[in-house]
């Protein structure tokens, strides 16, 4: 706020008085967050370093014990603390850092940070993002490992667990950004952190991004995810209609309905004509039969 020198020559600088807790006490004791307030301080957070970007500052040193949530009616109102690790993206500006120091923190170094390159820029923020985006989502810091050595060994060569694994209730293209934003080719990775959290609010259904929501009231957001999803499970419900193999069947179905069909046949006194003419074939064979018995029998008498 202001800066200067006292009457007996001593220097001072006047900061903001916050109110609030950072971000690591949140997560340590309450673990994952909702995605509407993980998607609001994200997205404030990566506006405040979208604007030291802007004049060439990179923090180098983003953890949730550097974002402090200062507490208001709307919700969480994000402040960006200690930029002491900072260097400025100019040909041949200074690292603003103490000899000895640790140029970021363990868990959220990007791959270059870790490896020690020189060229650290704007994507090594983009991967601190990401690193507490998974975190604040999951609960899980998402390289951990007993010894700081293991760490960055796992940072440089290993991908994180796929936080479905560990989180359910996530959109499925969350693995998608979350894959782009920890490519370890840093050209792989999001231009700038609201790049990626612009990509994050997609996932969830929500258009405008960091610049529309960073500012809403957290509960119109969080009314917002509740509408994108239940669309979302809308949508993925299958919808009436004909199924296969009836359609065929359906023309002929129909035939058959408006089809008149043929009276039933009624009872007649008369037989048959095939069961007649067998009839009389019997009783003619046996006609003759009988005359041919009277003549054997008229001859013998007569021969007698």
């Amino acid at each position: 706020i202001d800066f200067g020198e006292t009457v007996d020559h001593q220097h001072f600088m006047t900061m903001e008085y916050l109110t609030g807790l950072e971000l690591a006490e949140l997560t340590k004791s309450q673990g994952a967050q909702s995605p509407g307030r993980t998607l609001r301080v994200l997205a404030q957070t990566a506006l405040a370093l979208e604007h030291a970007h802007e004049f060439g500052v990179i923090h180098r040193d983003l953890k949730p014990g550097n974002i402090f949530l200062c507490k208001t009616e709307h919700g969480d109102d994000v402040r960006i603390l200690d930029f002491g690790s900072v260097k400025l993206q100019v040909e041949t500006g200074p690292k603003l850092t103490a000899f000895g120091t640790t140029l970021g923190s363990p868990y959220y170094m990007s791959p270059e940070q870790a490896k020690g390159l020189p060229d650290v820029d704007t994507r090594t923020d983009v991967f601190a993002v990401w690193a507490i985006l998974y975190e604040m989502l999951s609960g899980k810091i998402a390289f951990e490992a007993p010894t700081v050595a293991e760490i960055l060994m796992k940072i440089v060569r290993m991908m994180p667990d796929p936080i479905h694994s560990v989180q359910d209730g996530l959109p499925p293209g969350i693995h998608a950004v979350i894959e782009k934003s920890i490519a370890k080719k840093k050209e792989e990775r999001y231009e700038t952190p609201v790049a990626l959290i612009d990509a994050a609010f997609a996932t969830f259904g929500i258009s405008g991004g960091c610049a529309e929501w960073a500012d809403k009231p957290e509960a119109e957001l969080v009314q917002a995810l509740r509408a994108a999803r239940e669309a979302a499970a809308v949508s993925a419900v299958p919808q009436p209609g004909p199924q296969p193999g009836l359609e065929l069947a359906a023309p002929g179905l129909a035939q058959l309905a408006t089809q008149s069909l043929p009276p039933p046949p009624t009872a007649r006194a008369t037989r048959s004509p095939g069961i007649d003419k067998r009839m009389l074939l019997v009783a003619g064979v046996a006609a003759v039969g009988l005359i041919a018995l009277g003549c054997v029998a008229s001859a013998i008498y007569y021969l007698i």
